[in-house]
C-alpha cells in the first residue's frame, strides 16, 4: 500500500549568482523598501506619523510598483482625519495594484479604506460603491458591516428629505376629492403618498381604509383601521368603521369590540350606538345551524379567541356552565369574565340559548 501523499517541496530561492544584474538590484530594492516599511509600521504605532509618512513615501518612491506602501500611507491619512488625502491614496493604490495583477485581497483592503475615509467626509454614496467594489474582491465581514451601515443611513437621510406636511395635506385632499369622485383606486394612491411625506399622520389610513372598504378588500381596510388605532387610539371614526368592516365579516365579537370602543371614547356617537345594536341584532337572531357552525368556525382561528378558550380560569367557567347553565350568573359579576363570556358568544363559539 502506498503511503500518504507528500507535500511537494518549495522551489528553492535563486542563489545570488543565478541572477542578472538587473534582477539583483531589484531584490536589493525590495529589501531596501521593505526596510523603510518597517520602519514605517514602528512610527505608525508610536503614532508619529510624519516619520511614518516619510518611511512610506520612500518605500513607495523605490518600489512604486508595490500598492501597499500607498495603502498604509492612506492609514496614516486617515489618522490625521486628512480624509480626502487618504481617499485620493486609495484610488492611486488601487490603480498600482491593478497594474501589477496585485493580490485580490490588497485591492480589497484598499478599497474598503477608501470607503472608510468618504464616510468620514460624508460621501455616502460614494463610499457604498467603495465598499461594494472591496466585497466584489473578497468578503470581508467587517466591511459588510460598514456597508450595510452606510446604506441603512444614507436611506434614513432619504427619507427624511422626503418629508412634508405641506404635501401630506395636498396629498391628503387631493385624495378626499378622488374618492368623493369615486376613484377609489387613485385615492388609494394619494393617501400613500400623504402617508409617505407624514408618517406621524393617522388619518389617511382611516381614509384609505375607507377606499379599500369600496373595493371590497376587507382585510386591508382592516389593517389600515388597526394601524391608525395604534397610532391614535382616541380616533373614534376608526373605531367606528372597524367595527363596520368586522360586521360585514360576520366577526361580531370583534365588530362588538370595535363599537365599544368608540362608545368608551364618545357615548354620543349615534353611528357607534346603532353599529352596537345592529351587531346585537345579529346575535341574536335565529340563524341556521350551518351558518352558526361556519361562524364559530372562523372565529376558532382568532388569536384572541383561541386565547380565551385556553386560559385556565375560562375553562373552568365554561365547564360549570356547561354542567350547570345557571352557574353563569355568578360569573357574570366579574366585568373581566363576563366581557369573555359576551365576546364568545359574539363569535358563535358559546351559546346561551
Amino acid at each position: 500500500a502506498r503511503g500518504p501523499a507528500k507535500n511537494p517541496e518549495p522551489e528553492p530561492e535563486p542563489m545570488e549568482e543565478d541572477l542578472s544584474e538587473e534582477e539583483i538590484a531589484l531584490r536589493a530594492t525590495k529589501k531596501e523598501a521593505n526596510a523603510a516599511k518597517e520602519l514605517g509600521n514602528a512610527a505608525y504605532k508610536a503614532k508619529q506619523f510624519d516619520e511614518a509618512i516619510a518611511h512610506y513615501s520612500k518605500a513607495h518612491e523605490l518600489l512604486p510598483t508595490e500598492m501597499t506602501y500607498l495603502t498604509n500611507l492612506a492609514a496614516v491619512y486617515f489618522e490625521q482625519k486628512d480624509y480626502r488625502k487618504s481617499a485620493e491614496t486609495c484610488t492611486e493604490a488601487v490603480a498600482v495594484g491593478r497594474e501589477n495583477r496585485t493580490d485580490y485581497k490588497n485591492l480589497a483592503k484598499a478599497m474598503a479604506r477608501k470607503g472608510n475615509a468618504l464616510v468620514k467626509l460624508d460621501e455616502l454614496e460614494a463610499a457604498i460603491r467603495s465598499y461594494d467594489d472591496s466585497l466584489l474582491e473578497h468578503r470581508e465581514p467587517d466591511v459588510e458591516k460598514r456597508q450595510k451601515a452606510a446604506k441603512k443611513e444614507l436611506k434614513a437621510r432619504s427619507d427624511l428629505a422626503y418629508l412634508s406636511d405641506e404635501i401630506a395635506t395636498q396629498e391628503k385632499e387631493k385624495g378626499n376629492a378622488l374618492f368623493k369622485e369615486g376613484k377609489h383606486v387613485e385615492a388609494i394612491a394619494a393617501y400613500s403618498e400623504a402617508m409617505k411625506r407624514n408618517p406621524k399622520d393617522h388619518v389617511p389610513y382611516s381614509n384609505r381604509a375607507a377606499c379599500y372598504q369600496k373595493l371590497m378588500e376587507w382585510q386591508l381596510a382592516v389593517i389600515d383601521c388597526d394601524k391608525c388605532i395604534a397610532m391614535c387610539p382616541t380616533f373614534v371614526k376608526a373605531w367606528t368603521r372597524k367595527g363596520g368592516l368586522h360586521f360585514h365579516l360576520k366577526e361580531y365579537h370583534k365588530a362588538m369590540g370595535a363599537y365599544n370602543g368608540a362608545i368608551a371614547l364618545d357615548d354620543s356617537s349615534e353611528e357607534a350606538k346603532n353599529g352596537l345594536e345592529r351587531v346585537v341584532h345579529m346575535i341574536n337572531s335565529s340563524t341556521s345551524e350551518e351558518e352558526q357552525k361556519a361562524r364559530a368556525q372562523r372565529a376558532m382561528q382568532d388569536p384572541e379567541i383561541q386565547a380565551i378558550l385556553q386560559d385556565g380560569t375560562m375553562r373552568n367557567v365554561l365547564s360549570d356552565m356547561q354542567t350547570d347553565p345557571k352557574s353563569a350568573n355568578k360569573y357574570l359579576s366579574d366585568p373581566e369574565i363576563k366581557g369573555n363570556i359576551e365576546k364568545l358568544i359574539a363569535a358563535g363559539v358559546l351559546s346561551m340559548k
